[in-house]
């Protein structure tokens, strides 16, 4: 809070009292205390005439005499009542500040004094009595507002200024402190209209102009915020603030590298701004650049050890890359400074539950919700965290109530219709995905996950629609081009699943499912060889890929090529000796090759493990050969 230009006018005064003091006694003639004042007031041209004009009253002799005495008020009100019909009121009361200063009257500048030494209430009580005395000035009523302002009194601050404002309609700072008071106490609006009052009378007011883009920023209005945030930069480039909430608001409106700028720029200003280094480290973690965003973190930090916020968000960038010890560290740090950071517990039970430490975990995720019982992050992890232990109800209790307290949350719905498909609610799966996608057209995850359930119920169709609008938000999802390839061979649609599964290993080469899927369309298609070459590359990704052995096998035998195909299924029962499909086609290459005992033998296992082929196979071809070749007898 400033009241830099009634210091200005009462400046006028004093020196004026100083020249009259100078006099030893004898007051100038009024010609030359003109004259004077037309020397002091050269930087204030608007008070030079009236000033003249004051000086040239019949009662200024009366209020000269008591030059710097404290004494006089009764005088001055009397000269500023007579000049009420002559001047302005924002005139009128730049005079009384004049007359104030060449009064020094003591109850104004013992209220300063102690203002200036944070006794706030002292303050008011000077100025009680300097308003008690003088009842019209705006002066006492504006810095009585401040008084009240700084002590934590919004309502009364904003009731001085009211009293400041009716007798001083051109006072802007009282708008503006007025706006102030009004914003702390959410009305944005209110505060606004105070601002742009404000900003009529002093078009170079660059802290109206700052504080009315706060207001806007509050009120969601980004593009006016930045509108006003430029405009108090254009008027004061050196204001750090300015440039740091205006990054703040391109970073809301998605212009991360826009607000990187503006927070670089707000640091080489003040380049102990902690705010600003944290502000450019979430803008940074948002691009990408984790490593960048723990290096401002860590600034910010050295700057003030005590920013809770900053070590939770340091533990959030470790945690994602994976130093989960180090995350832990600075949860620890955050909750020593705050024990009631709920954030803190809840990054911490992740890093605790990736690392194993379930019950630590859990520990965390209540502890949140204990402090927050609002928190829907804490329940949608505890949530995840049930789930990875099999807890799959409990989970989706956890969700539903994440989701209760935040509607909007689309991953927790993601999360719960993950939960209900597992549980072969498809149906309930399929309405939270649509639930999420809904919140946020562009989930990729929400279409993907939807078409997979679609697919489960054996609604292909819609299912390729889900993972086609999940590849539109993603093209670089290889996933989704696998699934609708799945989907598209399951209609015959052999050559656009191989197109789908071609797109997957383009982005992805080192998927063995894209490799293993296509070399079977290709199969089904006749191409054999293309489909063998798939397989291997599939098997050099993956070498327990036991499925991708069988298909080798199955094309490698089509073409001939028995005892290559036996060594692939040879492979595939190593991997997974309870396979049963490898054991039976096992047993029809062997059969092929003539060896009918070592086929039934694999068909017997095969139906061991449920396979019923195998089973009526045993029952037509292999009991004849028990019978054929019985066992030898004993010599």
């Amino acid at each position: 809070m400033e009241n830099s230009r009634s210091e200005t006018y009462r400046s006028i005064g004093i020196r004026l009292a100083e020249f009259v003091l100078a006099q030893g006694g004898q007051l100038p003639p009024a010609a030359v205390l003109q004259g004077v004042v037309a020397d002091l007031a050269a930087d204030q041209h608007e008070l030079v005439l009236p000033l003249k004009h004051l000086i040239g009253l019949p009662g200024f002799p009366a209020v000269a005499h008591k030059a710097a005495s404290g004494l006089g008020i009764l005088e001055r009100d009397a000269l500023i009542h007579s000049l009420g019909d002559l001047f302005s009121p924002r005139i009128v009361g730049a005079l009384g500040e004049v007359l104030t200063g060449f009064l020094q009257l003591p109850n104004y500048n013992r209220g300063n004094a102690k203002s200036d030494l944070g006794d706030e209430q002292g303050w008011i009580a000077d100025y009680n009595q300097a308003i008690s005395i003088l009842l019209q000035d705006a002066e006492a009523y504006y810095n009585r507002g401040v008084a009240k302002y700084d002590s934590g009194d919004k309502q009364g601050a904003i009731d001085d200024f009211n009293q400041a404002i009716a007798i001083d309609p051109q006072n802007a700072e009282a708008y503006t402190n007025r706006g102030n008071a009004k914003s702390d106490l959410g009305d944005n609006h209110g505060a606004i209209a105070d601002y742009n009052q404000a900003i009529a009378i002093d078009p170079k007011d660059a802290e109206s102009y700052y504080s009315r883009g706060v207001a806007k920023d509050d009120l969601g209005d980004k593009q006016g915020a930045i509108a006003d945030y430029s405009q108090a930069i254009a008027i004061d480039p050196q204001n750090a603030e300015a440039y740091t909430s205006r990054g703040v608001a391109k970073s809301a409106l998605g212009d991360k590298q826009g607000a990187i700028a503006d927070y670089n720029q707000a640091i080489a200003i003040d380049p102990q701004d902690a705010e600003s280094y944290y502000s450019r480290g979430v803008a940074k973690y948002d691009l990408g650049d984790k490593q960048g965003a723990i290096a401002d973190y860590s600034q910010a930090i050295a700057i003030d050890p005590q920013y809770v916020e900053v070590y939770n968000r340091r533990a959030f960038a470790k945690s994602h890359l994976d130093d989960k010890h180090g995350a832990i560290a600075d949860c620890n740090q955050a909750i020593a400074i705050d024990p009631q950071s709920a954030v803190a517990y809840t990054i911490r039970g992740g890093a605790k539950h990736f690392l194993g430490d379930e019950q630590g975990a859990f520990a965390d995720y209540n502890q949140a919700i204990a402090i927050n019982p609002q928190y829907a992050v804490a329940y949608a992890l505890r949530g995840v965290a049930k789930s990875d232990l099999g807890d799959k109800q409990g989970a989706i209790a956890d969700y539903s109530q994440a989701i209760a307290i935040n509607p909007q949350d689309a991953e927790a719905l993601c999360e719960r219709g993950e939960a209900k498909s597992f549980l072969g609610d498809k149906q309930g799966a399929i309405v939270d995905y649509s639930q999420a996608i809904a919140i946020n057209p562009q989930d990729a995850v929400g279409y993907f996950k939807r078409g997979r359930a679609r697919s489960d119920l054996g609604d292909t169709h819609g299912a390729i629609a889900d993972f086609t609008e999940a590849i539109a938000v993603n093209p670089q999802d290889a996933d989704a081009y696998i699934n609708r390839g799945n989907a598209k061979d399951d209609l015959g649609d052999k050559q656009g699943a191989i197109a789908d599964y071609t797109q997957a290993i383009a982005i992805n080469p080192q998927d063995a499912v894209a490799n293993n899927n296509r070399g079977k369309a290709k199969s089904d298609l006749g191409d054999k060889k293309g489909a063998i070459a798939d397989y291997t590359q599939a098997i050099a990704i993956n070498p327990q890929y036991a499925d991708a052995y069988i298909n080798r096998g199955n094309d490698k035998s089509a073409l001939g090529d028995k005892q290559g195909a036996i060594a692939d299924f040879n492979q595939a029962i190593a991997i997974n000796p309870k396979y049963a499909t490898a054991y039976k086609n096992r047993g029809i290459a062997l059969e092929e090759t003539g060896d009918i005992l070592s086929a039934c033998k694999d068909w017997r296992v095969a139906a061991s493990l449920g396979d019923l082929d195998a089973a009526d196979w045993v029952r037509k071809k292999c009991q004849q050969i028990a019978f054929a070749h019985p066992p030898k007898p004993h010599p």
